[in-house]
């Protein structure tokens, strides 16, 4: 074999083998510690900081990733994250005491509304029986003709009339109920 040829297989067989060390060797500096986080600082994005956090769970900017994510999830109202990656996080607590006083003021207001509001504001995980409350309630306003009159009266909404109708037919104030759905959906059109 000759010299040209030997080099030519050896080139052959080293340059696929340096190719895919190059790309190793970017991977690896792609998804390091301090390639993460400096992405992160650089675009401020919760995806950023959540990758960081869910790679490198006890890496040396941890403390940093923590914090700029829940900061960045307070912006959004939307904890999410957060909580995905630190459950036992430094602010949890912060978030389930907040939870829980718009659970009580739900509580006290016994309002579907409030309840609708106290979900919509507060992260999945701190929901506890928001559903539960919200059928209790609906179950109560509709229980009787009175309430569900004063319910669908207080919301003046087709969906209130609607469901007096459902539940009362012939009640007192059907004909009131249809007149106020007749003259809702007129002005809807």
């Amino acid at each position: 074999m000759s010299r040209d040829t030997t080099a030519g297989c050896i080139a052959q067989l080293f340059v696929p083998l340096i190719i895919i060390i190059g790309i190793a060797i970017s991977d690896a500096y792609h998804n390091s510690e301090w390639s993460m986080i400096r992405d992160a600082r650089k675009y401020s994005k919760i995806s950023y900081y959540a990758s960081y956090a869910s790679k490198h769970p006890y890496g040396r900017y941890i403390q940093e990733a923590e914090d700029a994510l829940y900061d960045l999830c307070a912006k959004e109202k939307n904890f999410k994250e957060y909580i995905r990656c630190f459950p036992d996080g430094k602010h949890i607590d912060e978030l389930k005491t907040k939870a829980q006083n718009a659970y009580n003021e739900a509580l006290k207001e016994r309002s579907i509304e409030k309840w609708k509001e106290f979900k919509k504001s507060q992260p999945e995980a701190f929901h506890f029986d928001a559903d539960a409350q919200i059928q209790k309630l609906d179950d109560e306003f509709w229980a009787s003709e009175s309430a569900a009159w004063r319910m669908a009266s207080k919301y003046d909404e087709r969906y209130y009339y609607n469901k007096y109708l459902e539940k009362y037919p012939n009640g007192k104030h059907s004909k009131q109920a249809i007149d106020k759905l007749v003259s809702l959906i007129m002005g809807a059109e």
